[in-house]
């Protein structure tokens, strides 16, 4: 606003006589004749004669009230009342008694009464469009307005809304895409993702977009972001977007190139290969792996990363217009992956140029806003580069090196050995160079059959070698860990021991029961508990995949299935929370699975629950039994924890449990004396009831833990087994017993620091087997991989 003595012509619209100020428009004048201010001056200067200008001249009145009698145009004369929209409050409605409740209410009138006052200042001839909710000046611009595809999107939209749900009772799985182009999901996590996906909101409305699409002008969209693009000004914004340029980068084609031959020699280059100095058994599988394709077998801890980093300097340097790929087996792996490599070849130059390395896992892109076949370096899962590599975003005949990290992995139809069947054996090109890392390729009950098993993974991988180190073994052992494990046997007390022996007696009763009940459970359910009597650790496992993965949306949620499937995983989740915890952890779980299920199923299925497990669970008094899986742990951590510069991580096998003990140590007294604190650590993807971590999280999650402020116990499950970035700790303790050697030699690499303690919890007599055999298959691992190295020298010679 300003002030002036006086205005005429088009400016009298919008002048204040009584305060002397000009308002920007009529509605702003509206809302200054209605402020404290104009309503003062009002009252001292009533005497002085008013002039309240309109579209078509002036008009005098003796008082404001007279001026506003002269407007004939209401409110409800400018806008429809509907159930849906109120364009004066600018709100959406669920229904007709929110919009009752709205339009009666002291705000709306409020604001009605300017919009009225308003109102005066309106064109004439302004139209409205119901369907967008805007104003028209004309009825020509109306007509344009109808004519352009935001108007032809609402309208499409609300059309839609009025047909039929999907109705996911009719969705055959086999119809269902492994992918979604739409959406730009290249892989689902389960087949409940899958469903989740196609019969979702924001699916069915990217689907929408698309249709749009083919009615408007190829200008007005952005087929890279699916994006209806309505004023030059949101098309500037958006195609100078990060978002836009990060889907350009990805969506963009591959083009064909003349490249050089791959030319891959052991010799001096010029520029230093990584910015750390290499230890000296580095240098040596770093020499092994540029003179052939190779697996390097490396315990956990002893900087792999650091010699793929090296091979990778080397490669690049050599054929500089060639992309190498990094492939990892987790999505947490991507980020952790990428960060090593930046901060590794931060120095390094390439035709003049700094290396860029591209970092692509689900939601998490990292592209620098260039296409994907421009980068130096992709660090990706093999899953997302199967998908890049379909759809022509990448070419498998561009690649000088592919580095598999987890290199065990390629067995079955793991998308490594799907990579390296379709592309490296398939392709006519000139196949790229292979290199993979690993802490443990195999492990069988006796040597030949180890070595048989890890003579076929080298022949998966391309008939690769296998790289050990020979020469430097003296400066490996400084560096690799000497935690032998210590096996502590932690019974089950008398109630703990009951409710475990009637739980595995009513869960082998719903089995045989899901059999007869679903067609081919038997067949698509991984184990057989037919003649067994007794269920263990791995096989309980086994059930709850099994189970989580046909808890699909096809058994709608109030079917008996549903209902049922849900009750046997909660009831195998309580199984495997008393083998890990304790008692009341187990009963806490057990009680919500009984209020919500038991008496449905009864009557459903004609399954009757234990009266013996509901008999324990009523007899139980919170705090009246000392759980012993997680007393054991607390009395672990406080003998063999270094809490002032240690780090002590637990490793369970649910999520349940792993947020169960986090929780139970944060409040113990031992962590609120040493004032310190517990955090969790899960896997994002899907199944099981807890849900996982986001990727945001789990990336918090690990800040914290390196910061080492006050989070010194890390309660993780498998997922900082393998390949995640942790610090050193001090103290390892394994809740159960691992399910294979590869597991136990991830776990035992986190105990790395020097003396620090590796201990494992059993339950059992076989558990305590079972940790012994898989000791024994390590020790075969080793002498399996030199008699690869023993016969690779003979065929030599």
């Amino acid at each position: 606003m300003s002030k002036s003595k006086g205005r005429s012509g088009l400016l009298a619209k919008t002048f204040c006589e009584v305060c002397n100020i000009t308002c920007c428009t009529g509605a702003d004048l509206a809302l200054h004749k209605q402020s404290p201010r104009h309503l003062a001056k009002t009252k001292v200067g009533k005497h002085r004669r008013q002039v309240c200008r309109v579209e078509d001249g002036a008009v005098d009145t003796d008082d404001e009230s007279e001026c506003e009698s002269q407007t004939t145009t209401s409110s409800d004369d400018l806008y429809q009342k509907d159930e849906k929209y109120c364009p004066i409050c600018k709100v959406s409605f669920t229904g007709p008694e929110p919009a009752g409740q709205h339009y009666t209410g002291a705000k709306h009138l409020k604001k009605a009464a300017v919009f009225k006052s308003a109102s005066k200042y309106l064109i004439s001839s302004c139209v409205y469009c119901s369907d967008c909710h805007i104003y028209c000046n004309t009825v020509e611009q109306l007509q344009i307005h109808k004519q352009s595809p935001r108007h032809m999107s609402k309208v499409k939209e609300e059309d839609d809304s009025d047909s039929d749900e999907l109705n996911i009772n009719d969705i055959k799985l086999e119809d269902l895409p492994d992918c979604c182009k739409v959406c730009k999901i290249d892989t689902f996590t389960s087949v409940s993702h899958k469903i989740d996906h196609f019969t979702g909101q924001k699916h069915q409305q990217n689907e929408k977009r698309q249709s749009i699409a083919r009615l408007s002008k190829p200008e007005d969209f952005c087929h890279a972001c699916n994006v209806l693009l309505t004023t030059p000004s949101q098309a500037y914004d958006h195609l100078n977007s990060p978002s836009h340029k990060s889907n350009v980068a990805k969506t963009t084609k591959a083009p064909k190139k003349d490249l050089p031959p791959i030319n891959i020699r052991l010799e001096e280059m010029s520029q230093v290969l990584t910015q750390k100095t290499p230890r000296s058994y580095q240098i040596e599988l770093y020499r092994k792996a540029i003179q052939d394709d190779s697996i390097i077998f490396l315990p956990t801890g002893t900087g792999k990363t650091l010699i793929a980093a090296m091979v990778i300097s080397h490669v690049l340097q050599q054929n500089p217009k060639r992309q190498i790929v990094f492939l990892v087996d987790r999505v947490l792996l991507v980020i952790q992956q990428s960060k090593v490599l930046k901060a590794e070849l931060a120095h390094l130059k390439i035709r003049g140029k700094k290396v860029e390395i591209a970092g692509l896992c689900g939601e998490k892109q990292d592209v620098s806003g260039r296409p994907l076949h421009e980068h130096h370096i992709l660090v990706t899962t093999a899953a997302y580069y199967l998908n890049l590599l379909e759809n022509g975003t990448v070419r498998w005949q561009d690649l000088s090196l592919v580095v598999f990290d987890e290199a065990h992995h390629c067995t079955k139809s793991h998308p490594f050995s799907v990579i390296l069947k379709d592309y490296y054996e398939e392709e006519d090109t000139e196949a790229p160079k292979l290199l993979g890392l690993t802490a443990s390729p195999a492990g069988k009950d006796t040597v030949d059959k180890t070595y048989l098993m890890l003579r076929k993974l080298l022949v998966n991988f391309g008939n690769a070698n296998l790289a050990i180190v020979e020469e430097n073994k003296r400066d490996l052992l400084k560096y690799k860990t000497e935690a032998a494990p210590v096996i502590k046997s932690v019974r089950l007390d008398m109630k703990e021991s009951d409710l475990s022996e009637e739980l595995q007696i009513y869960l082998l009763t719903c089995y045989h029961q899901l059999v007869l009940s679903i067609q081919d459970f038997k067949d698509t359910c991984a184990i057989n508990l037919d003649s067994t009597t007794v269920i263990s650790s791995e096989q309980l496992q086994d059930l709850q995949k099994n189970i989580s993965e046909m808890l699909l949306p096809c058994y709608k949620e109030q079917s008996s299935i549903h209902s049922f499937l849900c009750h046997v995983l909660g009831m195998a989740e309580v199984l495997g929370l008393l083998w890990e915890c304790g008692l009341e952890f187990a009963i806490e779980k057990l009680t919500s699975v009984i209020e919500e299920s038991s008496d449905r199923v009864a009557k459903e299925m004609k399954l009757q629950m234990n009266p013996k497990i509901v008999k324990i669970m009523k007899e139980y008094e919170v705090g009246s039994n000392e759980m012993t899986g997680v007393s054991q742990l607390l009395h672990d951590l406080k003998e063999n924890m270094d809490w002032k510069n240690g780090i002590a991580l637990v490793l369970v096998k649910m999520r349940r449990s792993a947020h169960s003990i986090t929780k139970f140590l944060n409040n113990s007294k031992l962590l609120q004396r040493k004032k310190t604190q517990a955090v969790c650590m899960v896997g994002h993807g899907s199944g099981g009831q807890d849900g996982g971590m986001s990727v945001n999280r789990q990336k918090s999650t690990i800040a914290k833990i390196w910061s080492r402020d006050n989070h010194r116990v890390i309660v993780a499950t498998s997922v900082a087994e393998e390949g995640l970035d942790l610090p050193e700790c001090d103290l390892v303790v394994v809740m159960e017993p691992p399910n294979n050697v590869t597991a136990l030699v991830q776990i035992r690499g986190r105990a790395r620091k020097r003396g620090a303690k590796f201990i494992i919890l059993c339950r059992n007599s076989g558990q305590r087997e079972k940790i012994q055999d898989l000791l024994s298959r390590e020790k075969n691992m080793e002498d399996a991989a030199l008699r690869i190295i023993s016969c690779s020298e003979d065929e030599e010679a």
